[in-house]
Protein backbone atom coordinates (compact mmCIF):
# COMPACT_ATOMS: atom_id res chain seq x y z
CA UNK A 1 0.00 0.00 0.00
CA UNK A 2 2.78 2.21 0.69
CA UNK A 3 4.54 1.49 -2.71
CA UNK A 4 0.99 2.49 -4.22
CA UNK A 5 1.09 6.06 -2.17
CA UNK A 6 4.41 6.67 -3.19
CA UNK A 7 3.92 5.92 -6.55
CA UNK A 8 0.71 8.13 -6.95
CA UNK A 9 2.78 10.83 -5.18
CA UNK A 10 5.94 10.61 -7.66
CA UNK A 11 3.41 10.71 -10.50
CA UNK A 12 1.26 13.71 -9.15
CA UNK A 13 4.46 15.35 -8.45
CA UNK A 14 5.68 14.31 -11.95
CA UNK A 15 2.54 16.19 -13.74
CA UNK A 16 2.11 18.87 -11.62
CA UNK A 17 5.78 19.95 -12.08
CA UNK A 18 5.27 20.40 -15.98
CA UNK A 19 1.79 22.08 -15.50
CA UNK A 20 3.51 24.32 -13.50
CA UNK A 21 6.31 25.32 -16.06
CA UNK A 22 4.04 25.15 -18.59
CA UNK A 23 1.85 28.06 -16.74
CA UNK A 24 5.08 30.32 -15.43
CA UNK A 25 6.42 29.87 -19.24
CA UNK A 26 3.48 30.83 -20.65
CA UNK A 27 3.76 34.40 -18.54
CA UNK A 28 7.37 35.00 -19.45
CA UNK A 29 6.50 34.32 -22.89
CA UNK A 30 3.97 36.97 -22.30
CA UNK A 31 6.74 39.53 -20.84
CA UNK A 32 9.22 38.87 -23.73
CA UNK A 33 11.22 36.33 -22.03
CA UNK A 34 11.56 33.84 -24.32
CA UNK A 35 15.11 32.78 -23.19
CA UNK A 36 14.07 32.31 -19.45
CA UNK A 37 10.67 30.55 -20.76
CA UNK A 38 12.60 27.87 -23.10
CA UNK A 39 15.37 27.56 -19.99
CA UNK A 40 12.22 27.01 -17.82
CA UNK A 41 10.82 24.29 -19.98
CA UNK A 42 14.54 22.61 -20.67
CA UNK A 43 14.91 22.28 -17.22
CA UNK A 44 11.13 20.88 -16.30
CA UNK A 45 11.57 18.60 -19.53
CA UNK A 46 15.56 18.15 -20.34
CA UNK A 47 14.26 14.66 -22.04
CA UNK A 48 11.45 15.96 -23.92
CA UNK A 49 9.24 13.63 -22.52
CA UNK A 50 6.31 15.77 -22.14
CA UNK A 51 4.38 16.24 -24.77
CA UNK A 52 2.72 19.34 -23.86
CA UNK A 53 6.12 20.73 -22.62
CA UNK A 54 8.05 20.07 -25.67
CA UNK A 55 4.92 21.99 -27.92
CA UNK A 56 5.80 25.06 -26.30
CA UNK A 57 9.23 24.43 -26.56
CA UNK A 58 8.53 24.37 -30.50
CA UNK A 59 6.52 26.88 -30.64
CA UNK A 60 9.26 29.50 -28.75
CA UNK A 61 11.51 28.15 -31.17
CA UNK A 62 9.83 28.30 -34.65
CA UNK A 63 8.14 31.70 -32.82
CA UNK A 64 10.66 33.82 -30.43
CA UNK A 65 14.13 32.60 -32.04
CA UNK A 66 16.83 35.01 -32.11
CA UNK A 67 18.97 33.34 -34.95
CA UNK A 68 18.17 29.39 -36.27
CA UNK A 69 21.32 27.21 -37.74
CA UNK A 70 18.97 25.29 -39.86
CA UNK A 71 16.15 25.12 -38.03
CA UNK A 72 17.90 22.47 -35.50
CA UNK A 73 19.29 24.93 -33.30
CA UNK A 74 17.84 27.77 -31.98
CA UNK A 75 19.21 31.12 -30.07
CA UNK A 76 16.79 32.96 -28.03
CA UNK A 77 16.79 36.17 -26.06
CA UNK A 78 14.65 38.24 -23.66
CA UNK A 79 13.37 41.50 -24.55
CA UNK A 80 12.23 44.36 -23.19
CA UNK A 81 8.46 45.68 -23.91
CA UNK A 82 9.77 48.68 -26.17
CA UNK A 83 11.83 46.14 -27.85
CA UNK A 84 10.87 44.14 -31.29
CA UNK A 85 11.59 40.74 -31.66
CA UNK A 86 12.28 41.67 -35.60
CA UNK A 87 14.53 44.31 -34.55
CA UNK A 88 16.48 42.43 -32.28
CA UNK A 89 17.18 39.76 -34.75
CA UNK A 90 18.57 42.02 -37.60
CA UNK A 91 20.97 44.10 -34.60
CA UNK A 92 21.67 40.27 -32.89
CA UNK A 93 23.49 38.60 -35.93
CA UNK A 94 26.45 38.06 -33.91
CA UNK A 95 27.92 34.98 -31.56
CA UNK A 96 25.10 33.24 -29.73
CA UNK A 97 24.76 30.27 -27.37
CA UNK A 98 22.23 27.54 -29.31
CA UNK A 99 20.36 25.02 -28.19
CA UNK A 100 19.97 21.78 -29.97
CA UNK A 101 16.28 20.90 -30.96
CA UNK A 102 15.81 18.37 -33.40
CA UNK A 103 11.85 19.39 -33.56
CA UNK A 104 10.94 16.41 -36.09
CA UNK A 105 12.80 13.54 -34.40
CA UNK A 106 11.20 14.58 -31.25
CA UNK A 107 8.27 15.28 -32.15
CA UNK A 108 8.26 11.67 -34.12
CA UNK A 109 9.33 10.27 -30.73
CA UNK A 110 6.16 11.13 -28.58
CA UNK A 111 3.71 10.88 -31.35
CA UNK A 112 4.71 6.73 -31.65
CA UNK A 113 3.88 7.42 -28.26
CA UNK A 114 0.98 9.29 -28.37
CA UNK A 115 -0.29 9.35 -31.89
CA UNK A 116 -3.54 11.21 -31.16
CA UNK A 117 -2.01 14.69 -29.93
CA UNK A 118 -3.12 17.51 -31.81
CA UNK A 119 -0.70 19.62 -30.83
CA UNK A 120 1.89 17.95 -32.14
CA UNK A 121 1.24 16.87 -35.44
CA UNK A 122 -0.14 21.03 -35.72
CA UNK A 123 3.81 21.91 -34.13
CA UNK A 124 5.19 19.32 -36.84
CA UNK A 125 3.33 20.36 -39.63
CA UNK A 126 4.23 24.25 -38.31
CA UNK A 127 8.01 22.95 -38.68
CA UNK A 128 7.97 21.85 -41.88
CA UNK A 129 6.23 24.83 -43.35
CA UNK A 130 9.12 26.72 -41.82
CA UNK A 131 11.80 24.46 -43.62
CA UNK A 132 9.79 24.91 -46.50
CA UNK A 133 10.02 28.45 -46.60
CA UNK A 134 12.98 29.14 -45.25
CA UNK A 135 15.30 26.42 -47.03
CA UNK A 136 12.81 24.95 -50.21
CA UNK A 137 14.78 21.92 -51.30
CA UNK A 138 18.08 23.28 -49.70
CA UNK A 139 16.66 22.06 -46.55
CA UNK A 140 17.79 18.27 -46.11
CA UNK A 141 14.33 17.11 -47.31
CA UNK A 142 13.12 18.05 -50.40
CA UNK A 143 10.68 20.47 -50.84
CA UNK A 144 7.75 18.48 -52.34
CA UNK A 145 8.51 15.77 -49.39
CA UNK A 146 8.10 18.90 -46.82
CA UNK A 147 4.82 20.03 -48.44
CA UNK A 148 3.44 15.98 -48.11
CA UNK A 149 4.42 15.67 -44.67
CA UNK A 150 3.71 19.75 -43.64
CA UNK A 151 -0.16 18.84 -45.19
CA UNK A 152 -0.34 15.26 -43.68
CA UNK A 153 0.07 16.57 -40.26
CA UNK A 154 -1.67 19.93 -40.84
CA UNK A 155 -4.85 17.13 -41.46
CA UNK A 156 -4.35 15.13 -38.45
CA UNK A 157 -4.45 18.45 -36.35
Amino acid sequence: MKVLISSLLCLMSFFSLGQAALFEARQLIAKGHYHSAYNLLDQADPNNDKPDVLALKVEIALDYHLATKKHREFAFGNIEPSENLMAKREIAKGAHSFSPLKVDSLIKRQLAKKPDHFRLHYMLGRYYQELYMHYGDSADIPGGMLLKFMEMHFRIA
